[in-house]
């Protein structure tokens, strides 16, 4: 094989092993799962785990990526008592606990109501006080999305 100056290999090489089969190390034969053979770590269905943000996950199945397999359990609650979350919506801790799993403390937003309240600075630790300011929030944007209809 021959390098040019810049050490790179030139255009049209060949590599050494191109077509061989790459065979099995001395021992990993030995330490690969056999058909069916699962983890000794592995987690079952119904199990609870906090995320690295706070949040609680529940497994809900064993197949696909980790991210389909995982989810958050506030919106599986939300889910089992309301119904799907809407598209473009997001459930809120009312309380800001993300422990605090009551649908009491659950409240659905928009997207850009969950942006407007922490851009405003109205969410607290009182959730009564959370939801007025959610209230606030949904009539400052009713009157924007007025005013952008009405060309003001």
């Amino acid at each position: 094989m021959k390098r040019n100056k810049l050490g790179r290999f030139e255009k049209g090489n060949i590599p050494y092993n191109k077509g061989v089969r790459r065979g099995s190390f001395r021992g990993s034969i030995a330490t690969q799962f056999k058909k069916g053979e699962k983890s000794h770590n592995i987690l079952p269905i119904g199990t609870r785990r906090k995320d690295s943000a706070g949040y609680i996950r529940q497994k809900i199945q064993d197949h696909g990526k980790r991210s389909e397999q995982w989810r958050l359990l506030h919106q599986l609650l939300w889910e089992k008592e309301h119904g799907p979350i809407p598209k473009g919506c997001k459930i809120i801790f009312l309380d800001g606990d993300k422990e605090n799993l009551a649908l009491e403390n659950l409240k659905l937003a928009t997207t850009a109501e969950v942006l407007a309240l922490n851009h405003s600075k109205l969410r607290f630790k009182n959730k009564e006080l959370t939801n007025t300011g959610l209230g606030i929030v949904k009539v400052d944007l009713k009157i924007k999305q007025r005013d952008d209809k009405n060309g003001r």
